[in-house]
Order: structure tokens, then C-alpha cells, then sequence
């Protein structure tokens, strides 16, 4: 990890969360990449979190830690906004360091779902979509139309 280089918190919750912030480090090689992650889900334990080429730092009782903000953190990146204990931390903390939060959305939630369920719920900065669709379902349910971009999702090609 290059210390002169700005830091994104990167905060994941499955391991497919992986897989795209794997595709995304390539491309913003600009950047440090740093996993918060809440241990106490089975894809993040010990042995696993080793495996990962990227510093990797707890949620401490759905709380974020110091340890998450230290350095040069100038973005946080989230594969869902969902209201939950943790992302609520997330998005607080980073509100109040006046570091801009930007969600990405990884499937055609509304298409596929007929609307129904929305993972992207928590006021984020800028909300990534995979599709015009989904973009236009999002500013039907009051999202600002200049906080939302589609970009499709994977939107970068190896």
C-alpha cells in the first residue's frame, strides 16, 4: 500500500462485494483500497480475511473504529445502503467527516424485483445504477436526478 496515495473505504458485505472491488482497484489505481466489514459474517472470518490483498478493519458492535478513518480517506464505496446498523454508522461518520459516500448498485434490483425491494435506501452522495431503468425508478421514488448515473454494472471491463 502506497501511504501517499488518497484512501476509499470500501465497505462489503458478501463476497461478491470482492469480486467487484477487485475489478474497481485496477482501475483506480490511484487509490488505497480499505475493506470495513462486519466480522461477524461467515465469508469474513480470520482465515478468510488473510486471503484478502487489501487492509481489512472490523466493524466493532456495528460501529465504525478509528482504525476506518485513518489516513487520507477521501471516499466511501457501498454495495448497499440498506438500513442497517452498520451502514448507518458508516454514513453518520463519514456525513460528519464531510467525506462524499457514493453507492453502487450490482444487479437490476427494481427491474428484477417489480419494485418491491429497495437496498439503496440511505442518503448517499451519489447512487451508481446498472441500468436507464433503474435510474428511472429510483427519481420516480425521490431520488435527485443529479445524484444518480447510470453506469451499468460490471461498468468497468477487464
Amino acid at each position: 500500500m502506497n501511504k501517499n496515495k488518497p484512501i476509499a473505504l470500501f465497505y462489503a458485505i458478501s463476497p461478491v462485494h470482492i469480486r467487484n472491488l477487485e475489478i474497481l482497484s485496477k482501475k483506480f489505481k490511484n487509490l488505497n483500497f480499505r475493506i470495513v466489514y462486519e466480522p461477524e459474517l461467515e465469508w469474513f472470518s480470520k482465515d478468510i480475511i488473510k486471503k484478502y490483498k487489501f487492509e481489512c478493519i472490523p466493524f466493532i458492535d456495528s460501529k465504525t473504529s478509528n482504525l476506518f478513518w485513518s489516513g487520507n480517506v477521501r471516499i466511501v464505496i457501498m454495495s448497499t445502503a440498506q438500513i442497517r446498523k452498520p451502514p448507518l454508522n458508516l454514513i453518520q461518520e463519514s456525513m460528519m467527516r464531510k467525506i462524499p459516500t457514493v453507492c453502487i448498485e450490482e444487479t437490476h434490483q427494481m427491474l428484477l424485483q417489480k419494485h418491491r425491494i429497495n437496498n439503496y435506501i440511505l442518503p448517499v452522495n451519489y447512487l451508481l445504477v446498472a441500468s436507464k431503468f433503474e435510474k428511472n425508478a429510483f427519481i420516480k421514488y425521490g431520488y435527485k436526478k443529479s445524484k444518480v448515473y447510470t453506469v451499468g454494472w460490471p461498468f468497468i471491463k477487464e
